[in-house]
């Protein structure tokens, strides 16, 4: 789970040993971003791409695609199948009939959907429906009537892919002051990037380790997570970042052993490339 914003910083990934990643707020740039790699015309990467953000009317980010009806959101899902992007990504705005659509629709082309746990739609509802990963899994928005045990235990139980991005968690509740804020990685961005960082949001209180407990009591329950950072937010540097985000899971009480499956065969599973990718065998790529 990784946000590119140019070409410059693919050479971090692989500087640090990422030979694939999901961006998840797609642009036609970053379709031709993945061919150029995949044609060797750039190194970097394999990219795999999530379409522009699907959002509700009240947009987090400019850049999304705001949806009214359920035939915007079937367009959408539609246009973004046939323009090449290999999920549809949902965010947390979306409502409950429009969420449904898009599954829907995306169900019925054979497309995947991922991306957040929308804060209008029941959590029952989210995990037995189609939705393929779930993104940072902050329980605490969703179905406030549900104890918090009780949905660590729903959502492990559920087998959805998880994605717990919990670095950039912990750099959103840690103050400019705290001198274990890498500044330094801000040499290796582009100033609008560095600007970002500097403005970004932060959590009103720290409430980090609830988010590790929340990990790893998902983790307990049967959580089938995937390594991701959500870089390039809240000082969470493209490359460097994976290495301090297998450190956060296993700091939260996660096994190294699965921390690193995370990163190797959970994700080669997920992206159905477990035949070509994931363990270090004959004839497999990296």
């Amino acid at each position: 789970h990784v946000h590119i914003n140019d070409d410059t910083i693919l050479l971090l990934f692989i500087a640090n040993g990422v030979t694939a990643v999901r961006n998840m707020a797609g642009a036609p740039f970053h379709l031709e971003l993945r061919q150029k790699v995949f044609e060797g015309e750039i190194l970097g990467p394999t990219i795999f791409a999530a379409s522009p953000i699907l959002e509700g009317i009240d947009k987090v980010w400019q850049s999304s695609v705001g949806v009214k009806t359920k035939q915007e959101a079937s367009m959408y899902v539609s246009k973004f199948k046939s323009e090449g992007y290999d999920f549809i990504k949902i965010y947390h705005t979306l409502p409950d009939s429009l969420y449904n659509e898009v599954l829907r629709i995306a169900d019925s082309i054979d497309i995947p959907v991922v991306g957040h746990m929308p804060f209008g739609v029941d959590i029952q509802e989210i995990l037995s429906s189609s939705q393929y990963s779930i993104e940072h899994v902050d329980l605490r928005p969703i179905s406030s009537n549900v104890p918090m045990n009780e949905k660590i235990w729903m959502v492990g139980s559920s087998r959805k892919w998880l994605c717990p991005t919990l670095l950039v968690y912990k750099h959103m509740q840690t103050s400019f002051a705290d001198s274990s804020l890498p500044i330094e990685y801000e040499q290796y961005v582009d100033t609008g990037t560095r600007e970002f960082w500097q403005q970004g949001f932060r959590y009103p209180n720290n409430v980090y380790d609830m988010h590790k407990n929340m990990a790893l009591g998902m983790f307990r329950h049967g959580g089938r997570y995937i390594a991701g950072t959500d870089c390039l937010n809240s000082y969470v540097l493209a490359g460097f970042s994976i290495h301090d985000e297998l450190q956060e899971m296993v700091t939260a009480g996660i096994p190294e052993y699965d921390v690193l499956k995370t990163g190797t065969t959970n994700a080669a599973e997920f992206l159905k490339r477990h035949q070509q990718a994931g363990t270090i065998e004959g004839g497999k790529t990296a």
